[in-house]
């Protein structure tokens, strides 16, 4: 029988785990659970915890997580904190998911679907940037 002891590195905001402390050295800085993130898509300094106190209070929204009468009613009531948080994070969808991670409000009770937002946010990035480049001259399509 062979027997070998391994290191099992933890990332300090989230469960995630690794053999390699690289990988989770590097994951720490962009996790959407870290305060002083990086992010990766819109390279821009957004504070989740600054932008926190824009939604209604999670522990309210935990206590009627049971009452699923009352389940839209709650969409609802985080419908326009979410837009303006989105609206703070500049439309990037992983500065906005850092901020619902952050806040605990449970992700499927929202309006806030991460795949199609970033779809959607690729497109409007892909976009602005074949416009500039249509726009001086240098066509990215060439036959």
């Amino acid at each position: 029988m062979i027997r070998k002891l391994k290191w099992r590195y933890y990332c300090e905001f989230c469960k995630k785990s690794n053999c390699s402390g690289g990988a989770i050295s590097k994951h720490q800085k962009f996790c959407t659970m870290n305060p002083d993130r990086g992010c990766r898509m819109c390279k821009h300094p957004i504070k989740p915890l600054s932008l926190i106190g824009l939604l209604p209070n999670p522990k309210q929204f935990l206590k009627i997580e049971k009452d699923y009468n009352n389940y839209e009613g709650w969409k609802d009531t985080y419908k326009e904190p979410l837009e303006n948080i989105k609206e703070e994070c500049n439309y990037c969808p992983a500065c906005t998911l850092a901020v619902l991670r952050q806040s605990k409000v449970p992700l499927y009770m929202l309006y806030f679907d991460y795949k199609k937002e970033v779809e959607e946010w690729w497109k409007e990035k892909n976009k602005i940037e074949w416009e500039k480049e249509v726009a001086i001259g240098k066509d990215s399509f060439r036959y």
